[in-house]
């Protein structure tokens, strides 16, 4: 009776204490393998998306925008196919400048010296992401009831779809942030 108490001591003891020569962890140990295995299995089963991802997704508001600069610069966030008349360019990194005063439409390779020019006459890009952007001094218009003829507009986060006329860029898609001013009048849209 007391071998079978002494050996059970020894056991709590290692679960809670570690062994003494440093192999076993305890029941720190113990815990984290059990954690280990809820982890894998969670990452694995359907439920997987019930505990990943739990960091709160910034608002959204779905704008319909008109811009009509002379001229503009996108940056797409991350890498973007584009088909433009006989034209398709695969992952494409860089900047797309319309200018509308000279009709031409640039494709700036990102880390380049590369650059495509073309004569613009409408194109349109799916799957757009763009970062921070901002433009003042000119025309634009929010969808359904907000213009301006001489205005700024700011906007961040936007993820959806551009379309490049020959006077004027169409923006349909969220908006993390989107913001105009016309003169001392300041909307924030979200």
């Amino acid at each position: 009776m007391v071998g079978a108490s002494f050996a059970a001591l020894v056991v709590v003891s290692s679960l809670f204490a570690g062994s003494a020569s440093g192999v076993g962890g305890g029941i720190t140990d113990i815990l984290s393998k059990i954690m280990e295995k809820i982890n894998g299995f969670f990452e694995t089963s359907p439920f997987g998306g019930i505990f990943g991802g739990l960091a709160p997704k910034a608002k959204t508001t779905y704008a319909e925008i008109y811009l009509y600069p002379d001229s503009f610069t996108l940056t797409p966030a991350k890498p973007l196919d584009i088909t433009f008349r006989d034209i398709t360019l695969v992952g494409f990194e860089g900047n797309i400048k319309p200018d509308f005063a000279s009709g031409e439409l640039v494709f700036d390779i990102k880390d380049s010296p590369v650059k495509i020019n073309s004569s613009l006459s409408g194109l349109s890009l799916n799957g757009l992401e763009l970062g921070p952007f901002a433009a003042s001094g000119m025309k634009f218009s929010i969808n359904p009831n907000i213009t301006a003829e001489n205005g700024t507009i700011s906007a961040a986060g936007f993820s959806g779809a551009a379309f490049l006329g020959t006077k004027h860029i169409k923006l349909s898609g969220n908006f993390t942030s989107l913001k105009a001013k016309i003169g001392e009048l300041t909307l924030d849209i979200n």
